[in-house]
């Protein structure tokens, strides 16, 4: 469990997330800059909402960041975190 300040980035542009993250409480916003260095907000992620399941379907987040736009409390969840079901 992680508690982020307002303006704590949760991960940046460089790396993308390589985990689910379950937003507790607070406010997120997720952003991306343009090529013209214009940043341009993809959501706002309120409590009790997950965001950056798409790196675990394969899909690269690199160029987005996550920001807390109020204090937050954040818990995350790697692949290893997750159960191995064997049908």
């Amino acid at each position: 469990m992680l508690t982020a300040s307002k303006g704590t980035i949760s991960y940046g542009e460089e790396e993308g997330p390589e985990v689910l993250f379950l937003l507790r409480s607070g406010k997120v916003k997720l952003e991306r800059v343009s090529p013209a260095g214009q940043k341009l907000t993809l959501a706002i992620v309120e409590r009790v909402s997950f965001f950056g399941e798409m790196s675990l379907l394969g899909q690269s987040l690199v160029g987005t960041q996550a920001v807390a736009i109020e204090d937050a409390v954040i818990c995350a969840m790697s692949c290893h975190d997750l159960p191995i079901i064997d049908a």
